[in-house]
């Protein structure tokens, strides 16, 4: 790379491409992760049995909440030094049913599409693996989250491996989503719809990029657009402040199946499931630290 081009890129704000190794991709496996006053808003025609309604934002704080059992490390999200110009990146919009689903995104790194979400963003990261290669600049592939209905986005997540197509995940609200693969998570506050309306989408009709599809692309310019928004927005709520909500929900629905396993003489899902999770995590961070320059991830 010519020292000027260097330059030029620092200038811009832009990370610094490095000379990454043109075999550092391969044999790496299947991996390269408001009514708010009045309580949860729950989808109208949902049927509540066991934590299986589905939510799109819960109290956010209007209830007392319990300390919650799992470790979620806070201080890992929204950061200052949280990059938000890239050269190369790739944005796509996740449109969950339910916030439940989003907080086990959160709690365990993985996320599922639909068949060809799945497809469509396994493709993506495919590709970003390969611009990585040609140019040596670190190409991410982010996901702009928000749960239908709910007025707002909820976060920001990388893509960290490419889709385990074969495999499923038994904790998602609706039982059926296949395939996942590992996130990480940069983002996670409420940033409501109103500003992020004014950025249009070309590929999508000339629309609000509030007005999407799961999985709609969203242009480099306008998804570097977003990041900044999202960093700076001072939001004082997020799916953070109701972790307890969403674990003793997740709780009663795992209840719930494993009485329907059982009664049906099958096996033990925890088991299967912690062994893909771990799987995941494990694979994710290897392909990070191998792929990556160490002194660039975010």
């Amino acid at each position: 790379m010519l020292q000027s081009d260097a330059a030029y890129r620092v200038a811009k704000g832009y990370e610094p491409c490095l000379n990454l190794s043109s075999f550092g991709y391969q044999n790496q496996g299947p991996f390269g992760n408001y009514s708010m006053m009045n309580g949860p808003k729950v989808r109208e025609n949902s049927y509540v049995n066991g934590g299986s309604e589905e939510v799109t934002c819960g109290p956010r704080g209007h209830i007392d909440h319990e300390e919650c059992e799992h470790s979620f490390k806070s201080d890992e999200y929204n950061l200052d030094g949280f990059q938000t110009k890239y050269e190369y990146a790739k944005f796509y919009i996740i449109k969950s049913y339910s916030e439940d689903d989003v907080h086990k995104c959160v709690k365990y790194d993985v996320w599922s599409s639909t068949p060809n979400g799945n497809k469509k963003l396994d493709a993506a990261f495919r590709e970003a693996e390969e611009k990585t290669r040609e140019t040596g600049c670190r190409c991410p592939v982010f996901l702009l989250f928000s749960v239908n209905g709910s007025g707002q986005f909820v976060g920001v997540a990388e893509m960290m491996g490419s889709v385990v197509f074969e495999k499923k995940m038994d904790f998602w609200q609706l039982d059926k989503w296949s395939g996942f693969f590992p996130v990480k998570w940069h983002i996670i506050k409420d940033v409501p719809n109103t500003q992020l309306r004014h950025i249009i989408l070309e590929n999508n009709d000339n629309r609000p990029v509030t007005y999407t599809r799961d999985t709609q692309e969203v242009g480099l310019e306008q998804g570097l657009e977003m990041l900044e928004i999202m960093k700076r927005y001072p939001s004082k709520t997020s799916l953070l402040d109701d972790l307890s909500f969403y674990e003793n929900r997740e709780k009663l629905l795992k209840a719930r199946r494993m009485t329907k396993v059982e009664k049906e003489g099958g096996g033990s899902m925890d088991a299967a499931t912690s062994s893909l999770i771990s799987l995941t995590r494990n694979l994710s961070l290897n392909n990070n630290n191998t792929n990556m320059p160490k002194d660039k991830l975010t």
